[in-house]
């Protein structure tokens, strides 16, 4: 999308004043509204509740302005929303995969106790607990707590049922969310534990290890493929994967 889009808020500039700060004042600056907070201000005539769903929001918004699902005010406003819940994302949990502080603030998002001190091990706790990404954006806001599950199939199963798509392919996407992006359209039949970079690993009957990742030769769209690095051999293995905001799934032939 243009980030140039006209329903994109423009952040606010700071203009001096021409009179003197008063030193005895107590009062401070305002606060900017969150990302999505802001998306909601360009209809200034829709009232948003921001303790409320911010998906349930969009489709009262969408009600109120009358739009149909082929619109292209519509379509062009469900744009600058899915950006408005990336940048909200990476407003509060950070966008370097490389530092420990978001994958610790992530810990504490979702109820990991003792929060890890190493990267390594923050990791792995994070993507070993299955979490609905819009959930975890919201909870900010919505002051709720955030829902954990059993396998990534069981996630999956939810946000299909509740439509909790985090978008997959926004330009605006920071490499924390990036990591966390799950096979929604067909997880894993069985819940395989990942490592500290989010690969999928399983050990064979004779000890050997395989690990699936989304990273893949040619990959045509980030994070949407899956391919076997390393096996225990014994023919080759076809695995069909979804980004989490399509229904597209990508085959790919895995061969040892």
């Amino acid at each position: 999308m243009d980030p140039s889009c006209p329903t994109t808020p423009d952040p606010p500039v700071d203009i001096p004043s021409p009179f003197p700060s008063d030193p005895t004042s107590t009062s401070k600056p305002p606060r900017r509204p969150s990302p999505i907070a802001a998306f909601f201000e360009t209809y200034p005539n829709f009232h948003n509740d921001r303790t409320a769903s911010a998906g349930s929001e969009y489709k009262r918004l969408c009600r109120f302005m009358g739009w149909t699902r082929d619109d292209p005010e519509e379509q062009a406003a469900y744009a600058d929303f899915k950006d408005a819940l990336v940048m909200q994302f990476n407003v509060h949990y950070g966008t370097d995969a490389e530092d420990v502080k978001p994958w610790q603030v992530l810990c504490e998002a979702i109820g990991i106790t003792p929060v890890p001190r190493e990267l390594k091990d923050a990791r792995e706790a994070v993507f070993n607990t299955h979490v609905n990404l819009v959930d975890l954006t919201e909870a900010h806001t919505t002051l709720q707590k955030v829902r954990t599950f059993a396998t990534e199939r069981e996630l999956a199963q939810y946000t299909k049922r509740t439509a909790k798509y985090m978008p997959g392919r926004s330009p605006l996407m920071g490499g924390v969310l990036r990591a966390l992006l799950r096979f929604i359209t067909h997880p894993p039949e069985n819940d395989l534990k990942r490592d500290q970079y989010g690969r999928y690993v399983k050990v064979g009957e004779g000890g050997g290890r395989s690990w699936w990742d989304r990273t893949g030769k040619g990959s045509r769209a980030r994070g949407g493929l899956a391919r076997r690095v390393r096996g225990e051999g014994g023919g080759g293995r076809r695995f069909v994967v979804g980004l989490q905001d399509s229904d597209e799934g990508v085959v790919v032939d895995l061969d040892d």
